[in-house]
């Protein structure tokens, strides 16, 4: 609940919006557990964020939207995200997806294998 108001907060009137790009970078890398909210929230005004992008410059959106990305797991997080911003697409987006695809595979690469071969290690003992 304490993120979800804190989300709310960087996108509310109290925030300049040359300020919020860097505070939610900052929350993000602070806190891991606020990605999958400020995702949700980034998705649902999305056209905000393309707005104040247009405004304050879409370098640390673009950022932001590589390290969220970069964080998914799970094939089918990333697969939703590949979609929605691929859809939503903004100038500049195309390369900052990329490196955030390419981190995400590779993780989840590593999760796979080494989930397996801790199942197989935990298995004997």
């Amino acid at each position: 609940k304490l993120l979800q108001q804190i989300v709310s907060f960087v996108f509310g009137d109290h925030v300049r919006d040359q300020d919020r790009a860097l505070l939610a970078v900052s929350l993000v890398a602070n806190n891991p557990a606020a990605t999958p909210l400020l995702w949700k929230y980034l998705q649902a005004h999305w056209s905000q964020v393309v707005k104040l992008g247009s405004t304050s410059g879409m370098g640390y959106w673009s950022r932001l939207i590589e390290h969220l990305v970069a964080s998914f797991t799970e094939t089918a997080q990333l697969r939703k995200a590949e979609r929605f911003l691929e859809r939503n697409i903004w100038r500049g987006g195309k390369r900052c997806l990329a490196q955030g695809v390419e981190t995400a595979k590779a993780n989840i690469a590593w999760r796979k294998r080494v989930e397996k071969e801790l199942k197989t290690y935990f298995s004997k003992k």
